[in-house]
């Protein structure tokens, strides 16, 4: 599902009409975010990830990232989402499986590259029928997860956060490097 990243991806959206050719933006995306830890404190976390997003439709989309974090040395993402073309939102869910977290993730295009425009790629844009404001640059993107400890102990009736004791007796706390909930904020730059 992870893609290699490739510049040479093609970065537009489907042509007007009736028919719709499946498309993919290849990214590279920078995150920073805190971890609760154990249900006691907030631990900072960073990663660098390439990834890949397929869209099978005009709106739903098959996302895959795959890179280094700190301080798990490496990290993905596997997940599915809705994009509005029109107003540039997305909303996506899925998995993180390593440390194991759920994911809700909110995205905003960043337009701001349509502007600067180069004399080639604005020949290019025409001949596909497009016009500068059809770059797509980047995108800002919050995210909140849930890891599968937090689950495996709502599950039994507990939380990190009430339950002190015994609460380390699940796999789910090693395979989620003991955070309960995590909270990220990235920036995405898709390569053209």
């Amino acid at each position: 599902m992870v893609a290699q990243a490739s510049a040479q991806a093609d970065a537009t959206s489907a042509p007007s009409g009736s028919s719709f050719e499946p498309f993919s933006q290849s990214y590279i995306d920078a995150n920073f975010g805190l971890a609760n830890i154990d249900g006691e404190f907030l631990f900072p976390g960073v990663s660098f990830l390439v990834g890949k997003r397929m869209f099978v439709s005009q709106r739903f989309f098959v996302d895959g990232q795959l890179g280094l974090a700190f301080p798990s040395i490496g990290t993905a993402k596997l997940g599915a989402g809705v994009r509005n073309p029109a107003n540039g939102w997305s909303v996506a869910a899925g998995l993180r499986p390593w440390p194991t977290h759920w994911y809700l993730q909110v995205g905003r295009e960043d337009r701001r590259c349509s502007d600067d425009v180069k004399p080639r790629v604005a020949r290019r844009l025409k001949r596909r029928g497009k016009d500068p404001s059809d770059i797509l640059c980047g995108e800002w993107i919050f995210s909140i997860e849930a890891s599968a400890w937090l689950i495996d102990r709502l599950k039994v009736g507990k939380t990190p956060w009430r339950y002190h004791y015994g609460m380390y007796d699940s796999n789910a706390y090693g395979s989620s490097m003991t955070s309960a909930a995590m909270v990220t904020w990235s920036h995405r730059w898709y390569l053209h």
